[in-house]
């Protein structure tokens, strides 16, 4: 069984910084440049969602796997055991720690594939391993009968992407000062807690700016707003994720 993958709220890790700013800004050096810490975070966020979600920096999980495959011809379960688990997010960077019953697996008896499949390697005489198909989901990981994986994944933004960060970052902040801003009347509107950008005016009024411009048009030139999927009952699913 799974659970689907929640709608992300923003990057993992925030493409550009108020330095990255500033610099497109031509702040004077030794200024205080934490005024654009909200730009950077905004344009940031910004990006993410019109580039369509693919560049969301480094993400942290922590999946219990509970699946059952591989499974008797007689179709009796049970708990089966698999040689490896699909990891939801992709890709898959590095995996931090592995627990089958509150014990640390060892990394070297486990890789990654394809950067998403946790395979468990054969032991020191060569006989197969297998990671659990089923555990207690209702005990916290340090018990018995549990299983755990910790690792973390996400694609970093490449430099187009952050050039424009920045470039978009220090346009959303003349425009929040009162300045002359590039962006056309309505992209951007000031409240109390900073500065809003319409995503449905966004879409096209940005492509006035042309490191976004270019960013866009070529990592997301249809204007999807996420990564395509495909879904079947055949294909096996992804490890449970823990909470909400």
């Amino acid at each position: 069984m799974s659970t689907p993958e929640a709608p992300a709220r923003g990057p993992c890790s925030q493409w550009i910084d108020a330095a990255d700013v500033a610099a497109v800004c031509q702040a004077i050096a030794g200024s205080d440049t934490s005024v654009y810490d909200l730009y950077a975070q905004t344009a940031s966020d910004v990006l993410f969602e019109l580039s369509g979600r693919q560049f969301p920096g480094v993400c942290e999980r922590t999946v219990r796997p509970c699946e059952c495959r591989d499974c008797p011809p007689d179709g009796c379960c049970g708990c089966c055991h698999l040689s490896k688990i699909k990891l939801a997010g992709f890709p898959v960077r590095a995996v931090s720690e592995v627990k089958i019953d509150g014990d640390v697996i060892p990394a070297e008896q486990y890789r990654v594939d394809g950067y998403k499949w946790l395979v468990y390697l054969a032991d020191e005489n060569g006989r197969r391993q297998t990671w659990p198909g089923c555990q207690r989901l209702d005990l916290d990981d340090t018990e018995a009968d549990t299983f755990s994986v910790t690792y973390t994944y996400g694609a970093d933004p490449p430099e187009a992407g952050l050039l424009a960060a920045a470039e978009l970052a220090c346009q959303l902040a003349t425009a929040a000062t009162g300045g002359e801003c590039a962006l056309p009347p309505g992209t951007t509107r000031v409240t109390r807690q900073g500065i809003t950008v319409d995503l449905e005016k966004a879409q096209a009024a940005l492509m006035s700016l042309p490191l976004v411009s270019l960013f866009l048009a070529t990592y997301n030139p249809n204007g999807l707003r996420r990564r395509s999927s495909v879904w079947s009952p055949d294909l096996a699913g992804f490890a449970q994720q823990v909470g909400p």
